[in-house]
């Protein structure tokens, strides 16, 4: 954290940035992602807004930074998820940047169907410690999620982006499953 804000003074802010989603008809809750997302305010207290008497709220970057950001969410439509730089998926919290493309909700269906699969399949053990695949890994979601499912199998995570293969091999890093997944840059 490099900055600090009184409450008061990020109330204000995100009473300003919240009437300008509502004029730009973009969802108030993304003004509480982008704070919790360079800030350490959780959720509960942004809703009960317990924070307002802090004298010291420490800020991953200047409430100017905040603005900016927001204005480009308002003025570029500016996925969030970019401005924050990360986006939540499964259990995983992933890194994510214009690079690569961020994890819709449905993506966790893919993992959860996978499972469902191996489970009722006649071959289950040889899935279970198997190769598998994922081809254009982007952020890696699909690659963590199936290294998480299936820890004994060796996933293969490719891209033909450099960029999107070094963020997920950050993910991979991050979430701590870096050994079960081998990474390659390539076409498929």
């Amino acid at each position: 954290m490099s900055e600090s804000v009184t409450g008061q003074s990020l109330h204000q802010w995100r009473a300003w940035a919240n009437q300008l989603a509502k004029a730009n008809n973009i969802d108030p809750y993304e003004v509480d992602w982008l704070l919790q997302g360079l800030s350490p305010l959780t959720n509960t207290t942004l809703k009960l807004e317990s924070y307002q008497t802090q004298t010291a709220i420490p800020l991953k970057a200047p409430l100017e930074e905040f603005t900016a950001k927001w204005n480009q969410r308002i003025s570029d439509r500016t996925p969030i998820q970019y401005l924050v730089g990360e986006t939540p998926l499964r259990n995983f919290t992933l890194s994510v940047t214009p690079d690569v493309l961020i994890p819709r909700p449905e993506t966790e269906l893919i993992i959860d169907i996978a499972k469902s699969l191996v489970e009722e399949s006649p071959t289950k053990e040889e899935l279970l410690h198997g190769h598998w695949a994922d081809l254009g890994t982007g952020s890696g979601a699909i690659a963590l999620g199936l290294a998480q499912a299936f820890p004994q199998a060796t996933i293969h995570a490719t891209d033909i982006s450099h960029k999107a293969i070094a963020i997920a091999q950050h993910n991979a890093r991050r979430n701590k499953l870096t050994k079960h997944i081998s990474f390659h840059r390539g076409s498929w």
